[in-house]
């Protein structure tokens, strides 16, 4: 057996024992997935001991009305712009003959105007928060200081609060 092949079995992998403390980070899973899947490798990587925790930070109560009520008026609408027509006649409303010739012609010109409301729709959903907590104590606020946290600045907070970082394992 090669020394390689030697040193690689008799090198075990550090068992590093979960220490308890919990990284917990509260933030717009529409806006900052990227981010949050970013601290979450870096703290996996440098502070194993540690837990983190993702969680969607919710739609305050209006927002989310609003959002809805989008979401229902686009869904009467296309169902009104791609059957209308039909519906129309099936209710026995009366139509002239112009007005129906026009309607189905322009149709699908109207269809685009009402999928103007989904950014709209998606402004209203976007909280902007980021909020990171270490055992329930908030260390950083998106929405109090208007940035993001990056991993680099988490980890000074991390280290500051008493948790060792742990060298990353060589590849």
């Amino acid at each position: 057996m090669s020394t390689k092949k030697r040193a690689k079995l008799s090198k075990k992998p550090v068992e590093i024992k979960k220490t308890g403390d919990i990284v917990r980070v509260i933030y717009d899973s529409v806006s900052f997935p990227t981010q949050f899947s970013r601290l979450e490798g870096g703290i996996e990587r440098h502070f194993p001991q540690l837990d983190i925790v993702g969680e969607d930070y919710p739609l305050p109560p209006t927002k989310l009305q609003w959002t809805r009520i989008i979401f229902a008026l686009q869904a009467v609408l296309t169902v009104f712009i791609m059957a209308g027509d039909w519906l129309m006649n099936a209710i026995g409303f009366p139509m002239s003959e112009a007005f129906l010739e026009t309607f189905i012609k322009y149709r699908f010109v109207a269809l685009p105007m009402v999928m103007v409301f989904s950014p709209v729709r998606q402004i209203l959903s976007n909280t902007g928060a980021f909020e990171v907590y270490i055992n329930d104590k908030l260390v950083h606020s998106s929405l109090d200081s208007g940035r993001s946290i990056s991993f680099e600045n988490l980890k000074a907070i991390l280290v500051q609060y008493g948790f060792k970082p742990v060298a990353p394992a060589a590849k």
